[in-house]
């Protein structure tokens, strides 16, 4: 009879420790300078949980925010997110027209998963406490805008079939998401908002390429709040907007400051995209759109029209955007052109 010796094996497996630090410094005609930091640890208790501080600086917005993710929710694989955040929007060092300034604090926390064909999807809460709230040509906030805190649930949806996420040339992108505020009654701003979006990528041979979008949104208040507070609006007009305006001034007041509204269409009709010699692309481009106060006042009469050449510099790193944008319909105090100096493709 043979004899067998039993001893004990016990293995153990721990994920690599991971880190990472992504700086960057870019300038843009509308933001001018800014500044990105993302520092990240992606294994946290050794079970693969990632903590991440990420902040931005620029001339219009300053944020830092504090985010602690784990891949699994309950031996489920959904991806859970906790984050709390500070943000600024306001003027630093340049002077940039905006709809409104203030400063604001807040959490949430958000469920959701990334599958293999694209499709991702998210649940969460929010919560955003408002520290400061101002609108142009005013010190104190008038009595008829809120300034409450906002509580809500939102859901995101997302279908990305791109064949480059940086600059596509074939494939689609579908975005849409929902927010209900108001969870906790009166106490708290009171409002639906709903949003979605459709771009799409198509190529004729290795040397033509076209592109398309639709961006629309809507915003109504109700309950307690009689109307939407102005971070929560839609401003329209800029180098990911319509071309041939002004950073969120597309409708502007009497004294020229943007005007948002609570229902936005912008059309991408046409990005014509062909590549010229070295790493330089040209472009040309049709965009429209518009920003209305309500959903009764739509009238497709109202729609701006924007549209011009484009010089894209596709470098290892990131494409470099210079558009030149003319109003195709311009109001007697408008100017004619815009130029605009960016990083990315508009859509």
């Amino acid at each position: 009879v043979p004899n067998y010796t039993v001893a004990p094996v016990v293995i153990s497996l721990d994920q690599t420790d991971y880190y990472s630090l992504e700086l960057g410094v870019g300038y843009s005609f509308v933001e001018r300078v800014r500044a990105l930091l993302i520092l990240s640890y992606a294994n946290l208790f050794h079970r693969g949980h990632r903590i991440t501080l990420d902040g931005e600086l620029s001339s219009i917005e300053q944020r830092g925010e504090l985010i602690y993710s784990t891949p699994w929710l309950f031996m489920v694989p959904l991806q859970t997110e906790l984050s709390g955040y500070y943000r600024r929007h306001d003027l630093l060092f340049f002077d940039v027209p905006l709809g409104f300034t203030g400063e604001f604090a807040g959490f949430s926390a958000t469920v959701g998963q990334v599958t293999e064909f694209g499709l991702s999807y998210g649940v969460g809460f929010n919560y955003e406490n408002v520290i400061r709230l101002a609108v142009p040509g005013s010190e104190t906030l008038p009595d008829s805008i809120p300034d409450k805190n906002t509580a809500s649930f939102d859901l995101n949806l997302s279908l990305d079939r791109r064949n480059d996420i940086f600059s596509p040339t074939r494939g689609y992108l579908a975005r849409s998401s929902s927010e209900f505020a108001g969870v906790f009654g009166g106490a708290t701003n009171q409002f639906v908002k709903a949003e979605g979006e459709f771009s799409g990528y198509y190529n004729i041979g290795d040397a033509l390429f076209f592109a398309s979008g639709v961006e629309f949104g809507w915003v109504g208040a109700y309950g307690e709040s009689e109307i939407v507070p102005p971070q929560e609006q839609f401003f329209a007009g800029g180098p990911g907007s319509v071309r041939g305006y002004d950073f969120e001034k597309l409708i502007i007041d009497d004294r020229g400051n943007p005007v948002g509204g609570n229902v936005k269409l912008v059309v991408h009709v046409i990005d014509f995209r062909f590549p010229l010699f070295w790493w330089f692309w040209g472009a040309a481009f049709l965009d429209a759109g518009y920003v209305w106060q309500d959903l009764e006042s739509i009238d497709l009469g109202d729609v701006k029209y924007g549209a011009g050449p484009s010089l894209r510099l596709m470098t290892p790193i990131a494409m470099v955007r210079f558009d030149v944008g003319f109003k195709l319909d311009p109001l007697d105090q408008e100017d004619l052109v815009v130029f605009y100096l960016d990083i990315g493709q508009a859509f």
